[in-house]
């Protein structure tokens, strides 16, 4: 790690703004400083709104510390140094720059996130059942690779497994690539959605040859992750939930800088995406509508329970905090389905959908026909939810 007399010398060169050229100063926009959220994409490109007027966001930057040669952090928060450009956090061993939530001048811009969600998630045509052609394998596609890797977790002080589905035609010296998080059910694993009943492998090559989901690496973590590895025994009891609960430390604090560190990916919220089956659909939904500044997209495949308070018992979220408060950080897609014969989640699905609607929240709700707590519901989501992903709808 640099020293912080290195660093403050290395800040004060050089300037916070980005060049004064960029796609929008063609016509007649400005560029915006570094740091800026997407708020709207267009034919022309990414726009924020700085100062009340609009502004190109710069493909060149993903945050206000990349001109000055450092990377954006992935999940701390917490601030070890304060200087002219910003906050400085350190992952990995490395200075990164934190980004914060830009105060809008007039408050418009928060309105445009929110009808941009709305806008894009109307362009995709739902399909009730995922079509053969694409669960099932086809001689004439070339389909991702599986990685079955082990890592260190500092949260669970315990090795653990996790598969990486890398996309075919996998080129790591001269792509980055977008990442989508898929999580498992309860008492099962990182090998539950690779399974043919799933076919989630199949699924994302069709899609990826067929134009219709862009090129991306695909995480299946194990989300059981008890804090410190003190596991108790399986079942359907609170004790046990705890450890699916800490997950979400898991995913920012360890997973996602071993992705960072370790493969070519595209870093943000617009390349980020998280869903999953059951627990996973509650854990994505938990922590999606808790981090929205890290996932722009959130998918939940007949999400279990938990998330709200239900007969007494807490909930990871409450009626009232299930929505994103700071309207900038929208997520561009929310999709939420269920099978009509899933008597094990039942209502709990209808549930959730019921509140982001009270609370205004943009998202897409279905039900799949003949679909229980099964493949044809997980494939039905998987396969309509990667062709949202990382603004392809756009294209």
């Amino acid at each position: 790690m640099r020293n912080y007399s290195l660093l403050v010398l290395v800040s004060s060169i050089f300037a916070s703004k980005v060049s004064a050229e960029c796609f929008a100063t063609k016509l007649g926009y400005p560029c915006c400083s570094v740091g800026y959220p997407t708020v709207l994409k267009d034919e022309s490109g990414s726009w924020s709104v700085e100062n009340g007027e609009w502004c190109g966001v710069s493909d060149d930057e993903e945050c206000w510390s990349s001109s000055l040669g450092y990377p954006c952090c992935t999940s701390t928060k917490d601030a070890i140094l304060v200087d002219d450009n910003g906050k400085w956090g350190s992952e990995n061993g490395n200075w990164c720059g934190i980004v914060e939530a830009q105060q809008p001048a007039e408050g418009n811009e928060t309105t445009d996130a929110v009808e941009f969600a709305k806008t894009y998630m109307s362009k995709l045509n739902i399909t009730d059942n995922c079509p053969d052609v694409a669960f099932n394998a086809q001689e004439n596609i070339t389909y991702g690779t599986l990685q079955r890797i082990t890592y260190y977790s500092s949260n669970t002080k315990t090795d653990r497994p996790m598969n990486i589905l890398l996309p075919p035609n996998y080129d790591p010296e001269n792509k980055k690539y977008p990442v989508l998080y898929l999580l498992h059910g309860i008492l099962s694993d990182q090998n539950s959605l690779i399974k043919p009943k799933y076919s989630t492998p199949n699924i994302a090559g069709y899609l990826m040859h067929e134009g219709l989901a862009k090129e991306m690496i695909i995480v299946f973590p194990y989300t059981y992750a008890p804090k410190d590895g003190i596991e108790v025994e399986p079942g359907f009891t609170e004790e046990h939930y705890a450890g699916y609960n800490n997950f979400i430390n898991e995913l920012l604090d360890v997973i996602m800088p071993y992705m960072n560190e370790n493969y070519p990916i595209l870093t943000g919220r617009d390349n980020t995406a998280i869903a999953g089956f059951s627990m996973g659909g509650r854990n994505s939904l938990y922590i999606g509508y808790t981090k929205p500044e890290l996932f722009g997209y959130i998918g939940a495949f007949s999400p279990a329970p938990g998330v709200l308070p239900e007969e007494g018992k807490k909930g990871l979220l409450t009626e009232e905090t299930f929505r994103i408060e700071d309207k900038q950080y929208t997520p561009y897609v929310t999709l939420v389905c269920t099978g009509t014969e899933d008597d094990v989640v039942a209502e709990y699905p209808s549930i959730y959908h019921g509140v982001l609607t009270n609370n205004e929240q943009p998202h897409l709700w279905y039900e799949v026909p003949t679909g229980g707590h099964d493949g044809i519901t997980v494939s039905s989501g998987v396969y309509n939810f990667m062709q949202t992903l990382f603004g392809i709808l756009n294209e």
